[in-house]
């Protein structure tokens, strides 16, 4: 079973694997930024990003004996199989806290009991569509949905879908949340509805995650200074330029060049005065 391979912009496909380097352009840097800023906020609020993994395994264990194999228990929630095998085995003694609310979530009943599931993530998946100008005719033609279902659910209408529905808005999502869009009018009403994009979720799926625009208004009244410094320092190694990073971390460039020479201390507006 091959692993699919993280779309850009992720600090998955920032990470080498096994059978691939891991990918150095802006964009995936721009990903490892966030990621690193969501843990930190995480860690600020209590809310470590890994929990002990057995009361999933346990719950895993429960599914598979009900006749659900990893790759029905994987597409129900919206996990890698891979991630359900290792998992269900107790491989690994902790597990994302996203990943564990959605392994969680799977019912254990037999596939033609299932016929629903939470809307949550269709709903995220066609609004981030809209912000990067896919309009619901392209997704319907590609997702193979009716227009009128894609409309209820970019307008919030449903609380559940049906499984074969939540899969083919997933599997569009995967086409198109790369790829720029055309259409203007369905950018414009998502960015005045405030809509988050593909690259704003860190778990699109996890009802009680927060897309990053939200967590930036936060990030800025918490003590984050040591963490942006450590950035700076991290970016600078790949060979980025001080405004590229400035622009990235919401900082000066000036700001950044002292922190590289040592001239300034983490989150100090002055610079350090050389002993006499």
């Amino acid at each position: 079973m091959t692993r699919p391979i993280p779309p850009h912009g992720s600090e998955g496909r920032y990470n080498s694997a096994v059978n691939r380097p891991g990918c150095r352009c802006q964009t995936c840097i721009a990903g490892l930024t966030r990621a690193r800023k969501r843990r930190t906020l995480a860690q600020l609020e209590g809310r470590p990003a890994t929990i002990p993994a057995a009361p999933v395994t346990t719950h895993l264990a429960t599914l598979i004996a009900r006749g659900l194999s990893a790759k029905q228990i994987g597409i129900a929630a919206g996990v890698d199989p891979c991630t359900v095998i290792g998992h269900a085995a107790g491989k690994f003694p902790r597990i994302r806290r996203g990943t564990a609310a959605k392994l969680l979530a799977v019912a254990p009943q037999r596939p033609s009991e299932r016929g629903v599931m939470p809307a949550t993530g269709s709903i995220r998946r066609i609004r981030a569509l809209y912000c990067i100008g896919h309009g619901p005719r392209e997704i319907a033609a590609r997702s193979g949905l009716q227009l009128r279902l894609i409309g209820s659910l970019v307008a919030g209408d449903r609380n559940t879908v049906r499984v074969a529905t939540h899969d083919a808005v997933a599997a569009v999502y995967r086409q198109l949340s790369t790829i720029p869009g055309r259409n203007d009018r369905v950018r414009a009403r998502a960015q005045a509805e405030g809509w988050p994009g593909p690259l704003d979720w860190d778990d699109i799926d996890d009802p009680t995650g927060k897309p990053e625009k939200v967590i930036k208004r936060h990030l800025v009244k918490l003590p984050v200074a040591e963490t942006r410094a450590a950035e700076i320092q991290h970016l600078a190694r790949y060979g980025i330029d001080a405004t590229d990073i400035a622009d990235r971390l919401e900082v000066t460039a000036s700001y950044v060049r002292d922190q590289l020479r040592g001239d300034r201390l983490p989150g100090t507006r002055t610079k350090q005065l050389e002993a006499a």
